[in-house]
């Protein structure tokens, strides 16, 4: 499960084994802190706090802060075209 949760990391942040490796041990071995931590450049208490402040889900977290589009900035964008 570790290796699984290293390579998601990847996946999700584009970062290296050895940055993923990191981050799984100060993310306390949970990815979604992991990945936000990442994203957001926060240490594991930072993530969490954004995490609950979203109920735990990692794309309104990084819509939130600017990260990536909200869905509903993405279904504008699709109108608009």
């Amino acid at each position: 499960l570790i290796e699984r949760s290293r390579q998601m990391i990847m996946a999700a942040t584009g970062c290296d084994y050895p940055r993923a490796t990191m981050l799984l041990e100060e993310s306390g071995e949970h990815v979604k802190t992991a990945i936000v931590m990442e994203f957001l450049g926060v240490d594991r208490e930072g993530a969490q706090a954004a995490l609950k402040a979203h109920e735990g889900r990692i794309h309104a977290v990084l819509s939130a802060y600017g990260k990536i589009k909200s869905e509903s900035e993405r279904e504008e964008q699709h109108v608009d075209e």
